[in-house]
C-alpha cells in the first residue's frame, strides 16, 4: 500500500507502531467511552469514575494520574548515604515519599503467561524510575492475575 501523506510504502513496522499508539493501553478508548446503564448515559466514563476518588479525597496525594504512577506523602526518614558535596558517608534525615504503580499492560496471560509477566514488571520498573524527577526503588510488591476467557477463539 502507498501512504500519500508520507510518500512511502507502508511497512509492517509502521502498522505495528500505529497499532501500539492507538491501543487501549495508550488511548484508553474503552475506559473513556460513554458508560450506558439500562439505556441511560452516565455522567462519567469508567476512567472518570476511577479519577473521581482522587478528586473527592486528595489528602496526602502529591501526584496522581501523571507519569504513569502516583506519589503519596511519606514522612521524614533517616538514611545513611554519601553526601554529594564531599562523598563522606553520614546519617541524613530527609522527606521520603511513597510511589505506587500498577501496570495494566501485560501480554494476554492466556496466550503467553511468562512474557506477559515480564512486560508487567518491566513496565513498573520503567515507570517508577520516570516518575517526577525519578525514584530509587527500595522495595517492590507485585502480583499477577491471569484470566482465561470463557469463550476463547485462539
Amino acid at each position: 500500500m502507498h501512504l500519500p501523506v508520507w510518500g512511502a510504502t507502508r511497512r509492517t513496522s509502521n502498522c505495528i507502531c500505529f497499532a501500539q499508539a492507538n491501543s487501549e493501553h495508550c488511548r484508553h478508548k474503552i475506559f473513556n467511552a460513554d458508560w450506558i446503564i439500562d439505556g441511560e448515559q452516565q455522567p462519567k466514563s469508567l476512567f472518570k469514575m476511577i479519577k473521581n476518588t482522587f478528586e473527592h479525597t486528595p489528602d496526602y496525594v502529591l501526584s496522581a494520574y501523571k507519569d504513569n504512577a502516583a506519589v503519596m506523602e511519606g514522612s521524614q526518614v533517616g538514611r545513611f548515604f554519601a553526601a554529594p558535596q564531599n562523598g563522606q558517608y553520614d546519617y541524613h534525615q530527609e522527606d521520603t515519599h511513597i510511589l505506587m504503580k500498577v501496570e495494566t499492560h501485560n501480554h494476554p496471560t492466556a496466550i503467553s503467561p511468562w512474557p506477559g509477566a515480564a512486560t508487567g514488571s518491566g513496565g513498573e520498573i520503567r515507570d517508577e524510575g520516570a516518575t517526577g524527577r525519578g525514584c530509587q526503588a527500595e522495595g517492590r510488591s507485585g502480583g499477577l492475575l491471569g484470566i482465561q476467557p470463557a469463550h476463547s477463539w485462539f
